[in-house]
């Protein structure tokens, strides 16, 4: 018997040797990021964590408790001095305290208002209330032509600072520390490393910029109100400005002011409440404190996750509000009231309106709590307060949904099955608005993936530097080998097999959808890989030999150390974080430094000047230029809204189907100028470019603005016109030219332009008080100029075919004012 225990725990030890040593040697031994353990930032900064967490660990076991958490706070201090983060982190703590604050007040207005309901006193409920009631604010601001940058900061000021002031109860800090209070050496340690952990993510965030958090997040100033409004539309092509923009409206008060470490912190800070309601989630399934500590840091340290935190992007809060959602089912089962149904609910929609990519997860969960409701009958639903909760809920979400609407014609513009179902449903994709190519990879072996994703994650482009781990297979195995069959009888509850169904839906995503890359991105899985490592962690505490335990929790901790060791090097492809010196005089201001390097790499510095001053707003497209070693559009680094015209040839391609279909756009989009390299490399888009410059500039319309030796700033004029839909497929744009319709008042020059028509099409002409003539029969795209004979308030009709059906209507109507 004794020579099978040692047995059973010599093949645990083993296993999680496997489970730690082959992704390392994947990625950082023999794999892509060889290179980056090397470098100063790697070494030398993974070394300051490891002491800063021992340290941590220190101070939490003095004995003299303020002589320890002295010593914490000044090794904190000296870290995030060092980095230049700690105004960051303060900034990000008080915003954070003040939507809390928000809803504690949202919550003492409730409560006075419906004595007669449950009150909660929650913390969770606090939160969810902070963020509608914040949201709303936002929102309402915005629909009444209040969200410039300037009037949002002096909004949350206000609103927060007075919230801030009144409100006089605990404070998040508390409860987090009440929530972390360590009891033995190895809670100190799984606290000292965690509090480490996130000091290096904020440290992280101060030096690594990722492509897509420069594709909007970071730009959030230029390309989601530089209009001065989050309703109105910008004339952007990109698919990825017409998701829903509810977390990036969070993060505006960090906008515009040239910081990574504050937008990205927000990031950060959804991250730490997601570990935080990690922890209650395994406190209410009945975890036991260490293992509950650790198993909080072993999720916390999912590369997947801690990778994405340190973005813009709106992962680790849509995460942190589905687990909510987890947590309320639970709560609601247990008979904590009706007020967590409600909770529930709210936080499946502010999932979905943060991340598309867990919709799938969202519906799920909004099954599990609509079953928990069925067997429980429906007690307590009619929760007064909860029911104000969701009214909030409800009204955010039409103002988020009215924002796309207005903006792209759509509520959803992804996935694609959503896609063809609102199309389906008679709504219309705006134009210039692009959608997601169809995916034309093919699934992931089972097989041969399932071994990737485990053990050799450097073969897949994108889950690379957002890991999915693989402590999800291993809690579960090493609970069989020290436990036995035992503690797997706990996983029989309906809590528990809906965690479990909830997790596995991470094989059918994984292995069942087509994503353009094999394997997808890491952070579309972040709630079910969370799923599988609650359901395994509540599995492990039906294990009670003291030993087996002990030994379990020493495994988790080096898988925890070794996710968080690859999350250091692997984040936004950075190095880790700085080499260690004593400059203590950084500030927070680290896009605007790197910003100004960049211009000057891409030899943009005159450019720069000629927009310097420009609206956030101003609108600019352009070609990206040759010889440049940049990592992302050169544009993205101006003071002003770029695109890069290349993009449109994946997301909207009949922009690029001709040079006049390009021009109508320009038009049509409200462009003001085009930025031309003039050194480009050879393609379709920049000759296309070329042309319809050519034409402009030849019809007056187009001027050169700026030029030096190296790019050449084109000025548009604005052009009278309009585009619509194609009914069954394709646009038509008409531009008439203000000029000879002013000047006769009468008739007038008028193009149109169409593409991607189902069919041939047939185009009449209609003048006012006169029947439809036949113009032209013509194929699915084109481009057609009348003489000086168009009238004005004529019509220009579209039909399938001669004597076909009606596809569209343009009216002339040109503005001579």
């Amino acid at each position: 018997m004794k020579t099978l225990i040692v047995g059973r725990f010599a093949l645990a030890i083993v296993c999680a040797a496997v489970c730690v040593w082959l992704p390392i040697r994947s990625l950082l031994v023999d794999g892509p990021f060889m290179w980056h353990v090397t470098q100063p930032a790697a070494w030398q900064g993974g070394a300051e964590v490891v002491v800063l967490s021992l340290l941590f660990t220190l101070a939490l076991g003095l004995r003299r408790a303020p002589l320890g958490w002295l010593l914490a706070a000044l090794a904190a201090e000296f870290y995030a001095r060092r980095h230049g983060i700690d105004l960051a982190i303060l900034a990000v703590y008080l915003y954070l305290e003040g939507i809390f604050a928000l809803g504690r007040l949202a919550q003492a207005a409730l409560e006075r208002m419906f004595p007669q309901s449950t009150a909660s006193d929650d913390p969770v409920v606090a939160g969810m209330l902070g963020v509608v009631c914040w949201a709303l604010i936002l929102w309402a601001a915005a629909a009444i032509g209040m969200s410039s940058l300037p009037g949002i900061r002096l909004l949350t000021v206000a609103i927060l600072g007075v919230a801030l002031a009144v409100y006089r109860g605990k404070r998040l800090a508390t409860i987090a520390a009440t929530a972390l209070q360590p009891r033995n050496w190895l809670d100190r340690a799984a606290v000292g490393l965690l509090a480490a952990f996130c000091l290096a993510m904020f440290a992280k965030a101060s030096v690594a910029i990722d492509y897509d958090s420069m594709w909007y997040g970071l730009q959030a100033d230029e390309v989601l109100v530089g209009g001065g409004s989050l309703f109105q539309s910008q004339g952007l092509v990109a698919v990825v400005h017409h998701y829903p923009k509810l977390y990036e409206s969070l993060g505006l008060p960090f906008s515009g002011l040239g910081s990574t470490s504050l937008v990205f912190g927000l990031g950060v800070a959804s991250w730490g409440l997601l570990v935080l309601t990690v922890v209650e989630v395994l406190r209410s399934l009945g975890v036991g404190r260490t293992l509950r500590l650790w198993g909080g840091v072993l999720l916390a340290t999912l590369p997947a996750l801690a990778n994405i935190a340190i973005t813009a992007k709106g992962d680790a809060f849509s995460a942190w509000m589905l687990m909510v959602c987890i947590l309320s089912i639970l709560r609601y089962r247990n008979g904590h009231g009706g007020l967590w149904f409600w909770v529930g609910v709210t936080s499946i929609a502010l999932g979905v309106l943060s991340r598309l990519a867990n919709l799938p997860y969202a519906a799920l969960l909004a099954l599990m709590l609509t079953w928990s409701v069925i067997q429980r009958q429906g007690v307590g639903l009619m929760h007064v307060p909860g029911v104000v909760l969701a009214a909030g809920m409800v009204a955010l979400t039409s103002a988020v949904f009215a924002r796309n609407v207005l903006i792209s014609g759509l509520m959803l513009i992804a996935p694609d099955p959503v896609v063809k179902l609102q199309l389906m449903a008679g709504m219309q994709l705006h134009e210039p608005a692009g959608l997601l190519p169809p995916s034309e990879g093919g699934r992931l072996p089972l097989l041969d993936g399932l071994w990737g994703i485990l053990f050799q994650p450097a073969q897949y482009p994108h889950l690379l530097i957002t890991w999915t781990a693989n402590f999800w297979l291993f809690v579960p195995i090493a609970v069989l080998l020290l436990g036995g069959r035992q503690p797997f009888l706990r996983g029989r509850s309906g809590a528990m097999l809906m965690l479990l169904s909830l997790g596995l839906s991470f094989f059918a995503m994984m292995f069942g959808y087509k994503f353009l890359v094999p394997a997808g991105d890491g952070n579309y899985f972040i709630v079910p890989l969370m799923a599988l490592g609650l359901w395994g962690l509540a599995v492990a505490e039906g294990m009670t030999d003291g030993a087996r335990r002990c030994l379990l929790v020493l495994l988790l901790a080096w898988l925890a150390v070794a996710g968080a060791a690859i999350s250091f090097v692997t984040g936004s492809w950075g190095p880790g974080t700085r080499p260690f010196d004593l400059d203590i005089k950084r500030l927070p201001f680290e896009l605007a430094q790197r910003r100004e390097a960049n211009v000057a790499a891409a030899r943009l510095r005159g450019v720069d000047r000629f927009f310097t001053g420009m609206s956030p707003g101003t609108r600019v497209v352009g070609v990206e230029p040759a010889g440049v070693d940049t990592s992302m559009p050169v544009g993205w680094w101006l003071p002003v809204q770029y695109e890069p015209i290349e993009g449109f040839g994946w997301q909207n391609p009949s922009i690029l189907a001709s040079s006049q279909s390009f021009g109508a756009y320009l038009d049509q989009a409200g462009i003001q100028y085009l930025l031309m390299p003039k050194n480009v490399a050879p393609g379709y888009a920049p000759d296309l470019v070329r042309v319809a410059m050519e034409q402009r500039s030849a019809d007056g319309s187009a001027s050169i603005a700026y030029e030096d030796d190296r790019y050449v700033v084109w000025k548009l004029a604005p052009t009278q016109g309009t585009m619509t839909s194609l009914d069954g497929g394709g646009t038509v744009r008409l531009i008439l030219d203000a000029k000879t319709f002013c000047a006769q008042r009468a008739n007038g020059v008028a193009t149109v332009t169409w593409s991607g028509s189902p069919g041939p099409l047939a185009i009449e002409v209609k003048g006012p008080g006169e029947s439809a003539k036949l113009w032209a029969e013509a194929g699915g795209s084109g481009s057609m100029t009348t003489g000086a004979w168009m009238p004005a308030g004529g019509e220009f009709i579209f039909r399938r075919g001669r004597g076909g059906a009606i596809l569209a209507r343009l009216r002339t109507e040109p503005s001579c004012d």
